[in-house]
């Protein structure tokens, strides 16, 4: 506890607990989510990530929409954070264009809630989460249609160059 002197001269105890408790009371749960969310959203300015642009950010909406052009492959993805993100609630996910085929669409979706879930129970934000997800996953669909393209010329028997001929006799 700790004595205060008003400006009458009286002393008046105040506990110390008490006056940090009414100066938090004074700044609501959603004004620090908010704040967290909008210092999230200025951490993407300093990402240098090939192919990585922000479309659109509204802190007052809670939105975020991102693009990702990764070796053929693309996606532009809005994020909605609820008003309790990062602490127990986890961002929606909407696709608004990408290369993805509807499996790997969905795939990807799941991925991501599974992802923003996971980061949400320990209250931990997942925006940079979400982003190198999304570039792996870009990555792993380029390989796939690689090697399925190469896995396809490799039963392809090759020319026969040299003209050389094959009897049954040897």
């Amino acid at each position: 506890k700790r004595k205060r002197t008003p400006s009458r001269g009286e002393s008046v105890e105040e506990d110390s607990h008490l006056s940090f408790s009414r100066s938090l009371d004074r700044r609501t749960s959603k004004n620090m989510t908010s704040m967290d969310l909008l210092h999230e959203f200025h951490s993407l300015d300093n990402l240098n990530i090939p192919g990585f642009s922000i479309v659109n950010r509204d802190a007052k909406d809670r939105t975020l929409t991102i693009s990702l052009d990764h070796k053929g492959n693309s996606i532009e993805l809005k994020i909605v954070f609820p008003t309790m993100y990062p602490n127990g609630a986890h961002p929606n996910f909407t696709i608004i264009s990408t290369t993805l085929v509807p499996t790997e669409r969905s795939q990807y979706i799941q991925n991501l809630n599974n992802l923003s879930k996971s980061a949400v129970q320990q209250s931990c934000p997942c925006i940079e989460q979400i982003i190198s997800h999304t570039i792996e996953f870009l990555e792993l669909q380029q390989v796939s249609a690689s090697s399925a393209a190469s896995s396809t010329n490799t039963e392809i028997p090759c020319p026969r160059i040299a003209g050389a001929t094959f009897t049954a006799d040897g």
